[in-house]
């Protein structure tokens, strides 16, 4: 699975979304005034995007199931652009969660904007996580879930899942 959203179309093909606010949903950075493209894009000319709002509001952004049977391990690496002001410290009003599923109804947390540490805004952090837990399922997805209440707006980028296929594979 790669994804580095550089399509004129949102969602990329097999990608969905759903928001709680109709008004803030996962967008691509060039749909946003060009001081926030300059801020939030982070490779390329696009990067998906959520916007900040000042009420509840929990979106997604979902991968198309891929499969990781065959291989002995696999990682996903993705980078992400996070005001760490206003969603970590002092003004912790929201979470960037990354997830894992195997069902697409069933969701684990991997890694919330938290785990990095102390960061400037808007530092473009990269992000590598593993996912050799989940090598041998058929049905996997990844998700970005924007959770908050006047938190920030934040931007994902560069979606990249790889491994290494299992010895017999190779020889096969």
């Amino acid at each position: 699975l790669t994804q580095d959203f550089e399509e004129e179309t949102f969602p990329p093909t097999g990608w969905t979304t759903a928001t709680l606010v109709p008004s803030r949903p996962w967008g691509l950075t060039t749909d946003y005034l060009v001081e926030t493209q300059e801020v939030f894009t982070i490779t390329g000319n696009r990067s998906a995007i959520i916007g900040w709002i000042a009420q509840d509001n929990e979106a997604h952004l979902t991968s198309p199931v891929f499969s990781l049977v065959g291989y002995s391990d696999a990682t996903v690496s993705f980078n992400a652009r996070v005001g760490y002001e206003y969603m970590v410290d002092p003004f912790p009003g929201g979470d960037l969660l990354f997830q894992v599923s195997t069902n697409g109804t069933d969701w684990t947390d991997l890694w919330v904007e938290e785990d990095y540490g102390v960061y400037e805004d808007y530092e473009t952090l990269a992000i590598s996580l593993d996912l050799t837990p989940y090598v041998g399922q058929a049905t996997v997805q990844v998700r970005f879930l924007y959770s908050a209440n006047d938190a920030d707006s934040l931007s994902v980028d560069d979606v990249l899942v790889e491994g290494t296929l299992g010895t017999k594979d190779v020889l096969s």
